[in-house]
């Protein structure tokens, strides 16, 4: 589900609501029905470049790294993201202990091969 709050969170991003001209009200209304942005190599630091970094990490099973990708946008769309980002850690701790799990295993098993000492 990370694009569709992905989506949200472009949208907080560009503040389009705060704006009080004509066509900054437009595209205010058309952002709620219609959710755009870009995905893939997004070069540059802002929220969309910070959004196609996160879903790529995601993609690759990088938790950790994309929820601090995540960390650069402004405070709209950390809000946006906060659903998501509570699961994700939540996925990113359990990775973490499961790691030390096998981390643990694999000392065990090199110490029992190594014999008694």
């Amino acid at each position: 589900d990370y694009p569709d709050y992905a989506a949200r969170a472009a949208v907080a991003s560009r503040g389009l609501g705060a704006q009080n001209g004509l066509w900054a009200q437009i595209k205010a209304a058309l952002s709620r029905v219609i959710m755009l942005r870009r995905v893939g190599e997004v070069p540059g630091q802002g929220a969309d470049a910070a959004l196609a970094k996160a879903e790529t990490l995601v993609g690759e099973g990088e938790i950790d790294r994309a929820l601090r990708e995540l960390d650069a946008l402004p405070q709209a769309g950390r809000d946006a993201m906060a659903p998501w980002r509570a699961r994700a850690e939540r996925r990113a701790e359990i990775d973490r202990r499961a790691a030390a799990i096998r981390a643990e295993a694999l000392e065990d098993l090199a110490h029992m091969a190594r014999g008694p000492e």
